[in-house]
């Protein structure tokens, strides 16, 4: 799944979740033998991706009430928010 920052129309940084290492280790040796791409994969401290139901009304309601507390806010490739 390929993430970006809320209302990044592709001109940010590109950010992978995967369900394990090896998905990450594929990706970066398909990328060098296929399109002859070098690519730097960073870890992220977060573990765990939820889809909000509520769309980013929803989102935009929970951050205003506090709830997102260190919680990153992204979008997926159709810009459904992604906690």
């Amino acid at each position: 799944q390929c993430l970006r920052q809320r209302n990044d129309e592709g001109g940010g940084p590109l950010m992978l979740a995967a369900v394990g290492q090896l998905q990450f280790e594929v990706v970066e040796a398909r990328l060098e033998n296929e399109y002859g791409v070098e690519s730097q994969l960073e870890s992220l401290t977060y573990n765990l991706a939820r889809w909000v139901d509520g769309g980013w009304d929803a989102v935009d309601k929970a951050d205003a009430d506090g709830k997102l507390f260190g919680i990153m806010v992204v979008q997926d490739r159709w810009k459904r928010p992604v906690l």
